[in-house]
C-alpha cells in the first residue's frame, strides 16, 4: 500500500461525523474524500471496504446526557478549602484560600471583597442569619512585576444555634445520682462541646455527660457551649426540674416471679430466693438498691411476734425453717427492709404482709 492511500484510509477513520449530520451517505462521502487523495484508479476498488469498516466502528448518536465535566486541578487556579459549610449565629467562619500549582518565583495576595486576606486566612464573626456569597482573587506578581488575577467565589449558611439536650431516663433530673444526658449540637462534633450546670457536678463521657443535682427541688441550668476557633460559643441554656430520688418498694424474688405481698401458695413460697427493691416508676430504668438486711416477723404460737434478722439480701437457715413449717392461713411479715439507694442514702422501705393460701 503506497503512502497516498494509508493517508487516505486514516483519513477515512477519522472522519469527523457532521457531514454525516446533513444527511449525506457514508460510504459516498468517504469514497470522494479518498479519490482526492489517491493518485491511481484501483485504490478505489478497496474503498468500499474500508467505508464498511468505518460505519461498523462509529459509534450511533445516544439521547444519554453528558455530563458536566470536573474541574481541572493540574492547573494553576484559585482554590478555597472550609471546614464546614454552615455555622452558627455568633461564630466565626474560616477560609483556607491558596493558589494550586503556585510558581515559587511569584508572589501571591489575596482579596475577598476588595480587601487583602494576609496569608489566605479568611475569618469572619457571623451576626446575621442567611446564606453568604463572597467572591474574590489572588493577584499574582512574577518577577518583572507583572501581575495576574485568578477569581474564586464560595458560600456558606449563618445558621441560629441549636443545641439538644437530653436526659437519657426522662425530662427531669434526679437529685444526689449521675443522670446520663445526651447533648447534640449539629455541625459540631462531642470533643468541641462543653457543658456548663448549675447546682450539680458535671463529668464528661466519651460521647455524653452525666450530671449529679445537688439539690432537690432546686433547677438545673445547663448551658451548652461549643468551641468556634479560639473561643467558646454559647448555643443554649436550658432549664430542667430537681426530683429527690423516688423510694422503691419491697418485694420477694422467687425463682421464677417477683411477689410483692399478699397471698400466696406454699411450693411457690418455699421457692424464695432473696429480698429485693424495686422502683415501680416510669422516670427511672434499670436502678440497681443494694438490701443491706431486714427482719422476718411471725407469730411465736404463744401470742407473740418471733422476730428473724438477716444482715444481706437473703433468707437465714431459721427463716426458711420457718417458712417450711407455715400452714395455710399462717401470716407473717417482712419489716425493716434497709437498702442502699444509687444516691448512696439509705433508707427503710415499708412492711411487707404474706399469707400463705
Amino acid at each position: 500500500m503506497n503512502l497516498n492511500r494509508t493517508i487516505a484510509l486514516v483519513f477515512a477513520a477519522f472522519l469527523p461525523l457532521a457531514a454525516f449530520a446533513k444527511g449525506q451517505n457514508r460510504k459516498t462521502v468517504v469514497q470522494e474524500m479518498v479519490v482526492d487523495f489517491v493518485e491511481n484508479d484501483g485504490a478505489v476498488d478497496e474503498v468500499a471496504d474500508v467505508s464498511d469498516n468505518v460505519q461498523a466502528t462509529v459509534a450511533s448518536p445516544t439521547n444519554e446526557k453528558i455530563s458536566e465535566p470536573l474541574p481541572d486541578y493540574s492547573k494553576k487556579q484559585a482554590v478555597v478549602i472550609t471546614k464546614c459549610t454552615s455555622v452558627p449565629r455568633g461564630s466565626r467562619f474560616e477560609a483556607d484560600i491558596l493558589m494550586l500549582h503556585a510558581d515559587t518565583k511569584c508572589s501571591y495576595k489575596v482579596y475577598v471583597a476588595g480587601v487583602e486576606v494576609p496569608d489566605g486566612r479568611y475569618s469572619v464573626k457571623c451576626q446575621a442569619v442567611g446564606k453568604k456569597t463572597c467572591k474574590g482573587f489572588i493577584v499574582e506578581t512574577d518577577k518583572n512585576g507583572r501581575t495576574k488575577e485568578f477569581p474564586f467565589s464560595f458560600e456558606y449558611a449563618v445558621t441560629e444555634p441549636v443545641a439538644i439536650v437530653t436526659p437519657k431516663e426522662s425530662g427531669v433530673l434526679f437529685a444526689g445520682v449521675f443522670n446520663t444526658v445526651d447533648v447534640l449540637v449539629p455541625g459540631f462534633s462531642s470533643s468541641d462541646i462543653k457543658l456548663e450546670v448549675s447546682n450539680a457536678v458535671v463529668l464528661r463521657k466519651p460521647s455524653w455527660f452525666d450530671i449529679k443535682p445537688l439539690i432537690p427541688g432546686r433547677p438545673c441550668i445547663v448551658s451548652v457551649f461549643v468551641r468556634s476557633g479560639d473561643e467558646f460559643l454559647c448555643m443554649c441554656n436550658k432549664e430542667f426540674r430537681t426530683l429527690p430520688f423516688p423510694r422503691p418498694s419491697a418485694s420477694l424474688d422467687l425463682a421464677t416471679m417477683r411477689f410483692d405481698g399478699g397471698k400466696i401458695d406454699k411450693d411457690s413460697l418455699l421457692a424464695v430466693q432473696k429480698v429485693a427493691a424495686y422502683l415501680d416508676s416510669d422516670l427511672i430504668k434499670e436502678v440497681r438498691y443494694v438490701v443491706l438486711g431486714f427482719n422476718l416477723k411471725l407469730a411465736d404460737g404463744k401470742g407473740g411476734l418471733k422476730v428473724l434478722h438477716s444482715d444481706s439480701e437473703s433468707f437465714t437457715a431459721p427463716m426458711l425453717k420457718e417458712l417450711k413449717k407455715a400452714k395455710p392461713g399462717t401470716t407473717f411479715f417482712v419489716t425493716d427492709v434497709t437498702v442502699k439507694a444509687p444516691d448512696q442514702r439509705v433508707v427503710k422501705l415499708s412492711p411487707m404482709e404474706v399469707v400463705v393460701k
